[in-house]
């Protein structure tokens, strides 16, 4: 089995789900053990594309415009296409941000409470990052929420891949993440205890959020932020 990839280029992402030999012309009948029909997980679930334009206006900071879909913030230079799809989103540099500093004020945040989990057995949350070309390592942060939001579990990623876009994923629930609960009540000092988000219960919202990496400049752009069963790479 080969592909090609035609005028995409580098830019193909092929999932398969299931392949079976048959006596024949296959005509839809499902065996036991066959994977399609017989799970209840789903192949994937997106939590952003950014085809969704109207949902992803420009994020502005003392007015100055610091993200944007796509390549207004790129360079001429630096001009890139969509991991997948047509659009993708781009965070640019912000004079008002010091060292470590993050954009706290112009995160995107998306509502996950009402996403079932419980059939996977080991959600992966994946998503495809590209740096600006010679501007050295980026900062991103991804922040969830538990329990009404008192439950805070953080993983950070700090990419560094000159105009290519790259792949970063991590385990949801079968990891150690860091806690950045707020221990100022009995109840948050519990949680700030713990070192993984709980599968039992739903996820209420995970945020991203782009930081400085030190004294970078900051350019990255982001594309399809998705949930599948184990490591979609």
């Amino acid at each position: 089995m080969s592909f090609k990839a035609g005028n995409a280029g580098t830019q193909q992402d092929v999932d398969i789900a299931y392949m079976k030999i048959t006596e024949g012309m296959y005509d839809g009948t499902l065996e036991p053990g066959d994977a399609i029909g017989s799970t209840d997980i789903p192949a994937k679930i997106d939590l952003l594309t950014f085809e969704d334009t109207e949902n992803h206006p420009d994020q502005v900071n003392n007015g100055v415009t610091i993200g944007s879909l796509d390549n207004t913030l790129r360079p001429l230079e630096d001009q890139i296409t969509a991991f997948n799809g047509s659009h993708f989103y781009t965070f640019g540099n912000d004079p008002a941000a010091g060292g470590w500093s993050g954009y706290w004020g112009n995160s995107i945040s998306v509502d996950t409470k009402d996403i079932d989990l419980s059939k996977f057995n080991d959600p992966y949350l994946s998503m495809a990052l590209n740096t600006g070309n010679g501007l050295g390592q980026q900062y991103l942060i991804v922040r969830m929420y538990q329990y009404d939001e008192q439950l805070v579990m953080v993983r950070k990623f700090f990419p560094n891949n000159d105009g290519l876009w790259t792949n970063h994923q991590f385990s949801l629930f079968n990891e150690d993440l860091e806690n950045w609960s707020d221990d100022s009540t009995e109840l948050g000092a519990h949680y700030k205890t713990l070192k993984r988000m709980n599968p039992a219960e739903p996820i209420d919202r995970i945020e991203f959020i782009v930081s400085r990496n030190d004294q970078n400049e900051v350019l990255i752009s982001m594309d399809e932020f998705t949930i599948t069963e184990g490591p979609r790479y």
